[in-house]
This record gives structure tokens, C-alpha cells and sequence, in this order.
């Protein structure tokens, strides 16, 4: 039970981080800490019950939680990454260049759907796939410069 609930809560840091609302620093906290405890409980099994199968799935866990964190999956993640980059005082054409940052032509993913209303631009992730249609960052102008953001998941 004490093993759910420490992967509840990591499970709840990592979805604030990727929302924008914990910085950097608590960033890497979490990724020290997750694999540290998921190792750290699989060394004590392993050290109690010498069981080299443990000992296999920590370490194949350990990889796959490396390989997770360095690669995109889907197109959520540099998505994210756009959002946390920008930063109040940016002007529009700085916003247009972080996008295409993250997301290069030709690349492996669509690049978001740009649209201006007034002062406010938004960033829809994919609307030809159901999966992400939803997915939108909304951006306050105020004299062509960032004022406030939103990111609304899906």
C-alpha cells in the first residue's frame, strides 16, 4: 500500500511539472528520487531474498524509466516543453520560433495549429487526431508581448 502511494504522488508531481506549475529544480528532484526508491526497494528484495530476478526487473525498469524520460513518445511532450518555454515579455514572433524548436518541418510530428484572436493567440496541438484535438495553450498579448499563459490538457 505504501508502494501506491508513493507512486500516487510522484504520478501527481510529474503531471504538475509537465503542466508548467514546478520548475526545474523540482524537475530533477523527481527524477532522482523515483528511480532511487524503485532501486533502493528492489536492492533490499534482492539482498534479502538474493533473487536475481529482481535484481533483472529493477535494472529493466531503471532503462526503460531512462529511455522514457529522453524520448517523445507522442507529440505531448515537446508540446509541454513549448509551454514551459515561454516566459512574459516574449514577443509573438519569439512564441513562433520556440514552436518551431520544438516542433521542426519536417519533423516526426505536425506542428500546432496557430490562431489569433485579437490579443490572444492559441496553439492547438493536432486537430486531425482525436487524441490531442483538445489540447490548447492560450497566450495573453499586450503590445505584441507575452502578458499570460494557459495550458488546457485534453
Amino acid at each position: 500500500m505504501a508502494s501506491l502511494t508513493i507512486v500516487g504522488y510522484f504520478n501527481w508531481l510529474y503531471f504538475e511539472m509537465s503542466c508548467g506549475s514546478a520548475d526545474l529544480s523540482a524537475r530533477i528532484i523527481f527524477l532522482a528520487i523515483l528511480p532511487s526508491v524503485a532501486l533502493g526497494s528492489a536492492l533490499a528484495v534482492v539482498w534479502r531474498f538474493r533473487s536475481p530476478t529482481v535484481a533483472m526487473l529493477a535494472t529493466s525498469f531503471l532503462a526503460a524509466w531512462i529511455v522514457m524520460n529522453f524520448t517523445d513518445f507522442t507529440p505531448v511532450k515537446p508540446y509541454v516543453r513549448f509551454y514551459a518555454a515561454i516566459r512574459p515579455g516574449i514577443t509573438e514572433t519569439d512564441l513562433l520560433t520556440l514552436l518551431n524548436e520544438q516542433f521542426p518541418q519536417p519533423g516526426r510530428y505536425a506542428v500546432p495549429a496557430y490562431r489569433r484572436v485579437g490579443n490572444q493567440v492559441f496553439f492547438n496541438l493536432d486537430l486531425t487526431d482525436g487524441r490531442y484535438d483538445a489540447e490548447v495553450v492560450s497566450v495573453d498579448l499586450q503590445d505584441n508581448r507575452v502578458v499570460a499563459k494557459a495550458f488546457q490538457p485534453d
